[in-house]
């Protein structure tokens, strides 16, 4: 997929253009083609995503339900269940495809396409492999390329078009004016904010979440705990996984509530990198604990693992992630 980009990159404009375009439509089913274990929480918030994989996920992650427990996501592995792709493709207003989709593509044409009002996005780096697939340039015939920043490509439908023009919305550029009017269409539920702080060429996307809908986990048990509690809870042996909201982020910052000790020197891996903690600090709610996180290599989950000091965890009870907060710098 070319060079290193910045965290982020162009997921979070995708999530945000989908989203919002979902909303417009009044919600409804959404289908998200990845190589890789992603998050699009804006999406999440207004669909019910339905993930699509060339092979099972790691780990276990949730929906969000509004006013329910935390229910499994749905993941679809087209190796081994290719006909169950159908079945959602059949029912979904909206399918994102993230390049490179070499080992999906087939399973996505013959699966069938959907509705002809069926909202369509493909995203990924400009230079990354597939774009010229025969197959995939049948797919986007009279398709329109969005004016993605420099490095990226986004094509949507002439549905998708046609729903941003009845909103009086021109993609002219990723920019600020374009993120704040998708940031303030938004379900007021959706706690994400433009930071313009460091300039119209920085920006920077925060987003908040209710910790159960970043966690994920290996155990059965555990996350029996965490649809049972609905609470992002770890292990009893102190180890959680974050799900991180699209392909990384540039930071994130945590809530830890009920640890038994000091949490300065907990371990924690992204990809292939071990980072710590850049800033932790302590209050009566619990322990804020802050992280620099570096760009994931294409193709890798984007999953955090976190491991706390033994004296930190309480031997008859679990300890928790309260809050989060995530920022991504936009490509």
């Amino acid at each position: 997929m070319g060079g290193t980009r910045m965290s982020g990159g162009i997921e979070p404009w995708v999530d945000l253009l989908c989203g919002w375009a979902v909303q417009r439509r009044g919600g409804g089913l959404a289908v998200a083609f990845n190589e890789a274990q992603r998050a699009m929480p804006v999406l999440d918030q207004v669909s019910t995503v339905v993930w699509v994989h060339p092979r099972p996920v790691l780990a276990a992650d949730f929906s969000f339900i509004p006013h329910q427990h935390p229910a499994s996501r749905t993941h679809v592995d087209v190796m081994a269940d290719p006909e169950q792709l159908r079945h959602w493709m059949d029912r979904s207003i909206l399918k994102v495809l993230a390049m490179p989709v070499a080992d999906l593509l087939p399973s996505v044409l013959t699966r069938g396409t959907g509705s002809v009002d069926d909202l369509w996005l493909i995203h990924g780096a400009s230079d990354a492999p597939g774009w010229s697939d025969p197959a995939l340039v049948e797919l986007c015939a009279g398709w329109v390329s969005l004016p993605a920043p420099a490095g990226w490509r986004v094509d949507v439908n002439l549905v998708f078009l046609r729903v941003l023009r009845d909103a009086g919305l021109t993609v002219t550029a990723f920019d600020a004016a374009l993120g704040q009017r998708l940031c303030a269409a938004l379900d007021q539920r959706t706690d994400v904010h433009l930071d313009t702080s460091m300039g119209m060429d920085r920006l920077r996307l925060r987003l908040r979440l209710p910790a159960v809908r970043c966690i994920a986990t290996t155990s059965d048990a555990l996350r029996h705990h965490i649809m049972l509690r609905d609470k992002a809870l770890f292990s009893p042996r102190g180890m959680a996984t974050v799900l991180l909201p699209w392909s990384g982020c540039t930071g994130a910052k945590f809530l830890l509530r009920n640890v038994r000790a000091r949490v300065d020197d907990m371990i924690v891996a992204l990809g292939d990198a071990q980072i710590t903690p850049a800033a932790v600090h302590y209050t009566d709610l619990g322990a804020f604990v802050t992280f620099d996180a570096p760009p994931l290599l294409p193709g890798r989950d984007a999953l955090m693992h976190l491991s706390l000091p033994r004296a930190a965890v309480p031997t008859d009870d679990f300890c928790e992630i309260g809050a989060a907060e995530f920022t991504s710098e936009l490509a």
